[in-house]
């Protein structure tokens, strides 16, 4: 049986999700928290979940907050020849780190599985005359914490990886250089794909990478899900909101 896989984002109300390699939006102590917690939190005792990232997230993370704690660290990359100090397990391809996971060494260490972005985990819908590595997302700089969040470096995508869905209304916006983050469609495309967690900041943030619109024929949003406050919450004067989306058609 396919190990279930899940994403984690934050977007603004304009769907932006970086600015400058940064976070269009100041620290949020509280949010972040919510992301340690929903990551680091395994359901079975004795297991640990794992998140799989790309080799420039990895070394965009300060050396001290490497690796991640309380979880298994996979990076992705094609170039490096072993995992990199810190990390847990180096794959070349988020398919390979999948078949790492269902590997006797580890079936039984690992619960849940976030994708957490990086070069060869999420896959563009490529534009014919445009494939180029996949940079890391923006969208988890606040994996670091309140103190390192500024200081996060993420690699954004090439502004000709488009998604499916955006191309067509993001070609313009694309080639005068704005980027549209299409890295979460090989994840969630998988058929093994399950849920989508999504932080809603409830205002307009400038951006330079955006994060495509959810299709909601194949994935619907949960009214609730265990852990997950249903409430706005608001930090430094920005409100926002957590929601949980569920893939519609999900593999026996």
């Amino acid at each position: 049986m396919p190990r279930s896989l899940n994403s984690i984002v934050a977007v603004s109300q304009n769907m932006g999700i970086g600015k400058d390699g940064r976070l269009p939006w100041p620290p949020l102590r509280n949010e972040y928290k919510y992301f340690q917690r929903m990551t680091s939190t395994s359901r079975v005792e004795g297991k640990q979940n794992a998140v799989i990232m790309g080799k420039k997230t990895w070394f965009s993370i300060p050396e001290k907050s490497r690796p991640l704690k309380d979880r298994i660290n996979i990076v992705l990359s094609r170039e490096l020849k072993e995992a990199p100090k810190g990390a847990h397990y180096l794959s070349k391809s988020l398919d390979d780190a999948l078949a790492l996971l269902d590997s006797p060494e580890l079936k039984s260490k690992v619960d849940m599985v976030w994708i957490v972005g990086g070069t060869s985990v999420y896959k563009p819908w490529w534009v014919p005359w445009a494939i180029q590595d996949v940079g890391a997302p923006a969208l988890l700089c606040h994996l670091l914490g309140p103190d390192a969040v500024l200081q996060h470096q993420p690699d954004l995508p090439s502004c000709r990886e488009l998604g499916q869905g955006a191309a067509a209304a993001r070609l313009s916006e694309c080639t005068s250089g704005t980027r549209v983050s299409s890295q979460s469609q090989e994840a969630m495309e998988k058929p093994n794909h399950h849920r989508l967690f999504v932080t809603r900041i409830l205002k307009e943030f400038e951006s330079d990478t955006f994060f495509p619109e959810i299709d909601h024929k194949d994935y619907k949003l949960l009214t609730e899900y265990p852990g997950v406050p249903t409430d706005i919450q608001e930090e430094n004067g920005i409100q926002y909101k957590f929601e949980v989306y569920e893939k519609t058609v999900v593999p026996p």
